[in-house]
């Protein structure tokens, strides 16, 4: 029995060796697998490669588009509310040209007014002094300079309120809206 088994032995011993040296047969079989796999591992890290170019490309087309559209409708909404302030703005400079002439004249008016009031007050005076001989010269001089000051400042008044109303009628006939 013992004999049987080491016979046993050496049959399994030499199938083994045969299947062993029957292996340098399988080499170029590996071989071939393995240049398969590293072929596949090539194409699909290049495919992969390929494909991450592809969706980055697609990616970036479809964000510049949201990104144009998003652009767009905010300059959009800029230029309607600059358009919007600027209208605005001019009708403020319009309305304050409009209310600037009307006040400077007006205020130029009742200066005027008040001016010549005022020298209808000191010509009287002046027309009484001389009738009365107890009035002091200095006094009359005073009255006839205030008199001369008054006039000439007058003459400037209406110099300035005719010209503010021809440039009013000059800004009149070149508005188109009158």
């Amino acid at each position: 029995m013992l004999k049987d088994h080491a016979m046993s032995n050496d049959v399994i011993t030499s199938q083994l060796e045969q299947l062993f040296t029957g292996a340098p047969k399988l080499d170029p079989l590996i071989d071939g697998a393995r240049d398969l796999e590293e072929w596949y591992s090539a194409t699909f890290q290049r495919r992969v490669s390929e494909l991450a170019i592809l969706l980055s490309t697609e990616i970036r087309g479809e964000l510049r588009s949201e990104f144009d559209s998003e652009l767009k409708t905010h300059t959009e909404k800029l230029r309607s509310g600059w358009e919007t302030t600027t209208e605005s703005l001019k009708k403020e400079i319009e309305h304050l040209k409009n209310r600037s002439h009307s006040v400077s004249l007006n205020e130029g008016l009742a200066e005027i007014a008040r001016v010549e009031k005022h020298l209808g007050e000191i010509e009287k005076e002046l027309e009484h002094s001389f009738t009365m001989d107890s009035v002091p010269l200095s006094q009359l001089l005073k009255l006839r300079t205030t008199q001369t000051d008054l006039k000439a400042y007058l003459r400037g008044l209406k110099y300035f309120v005719g010209r503010a109303t021809s440039e009013s009628s000059v800004v009149d006939a070149s508005d188109p809206r009158s």
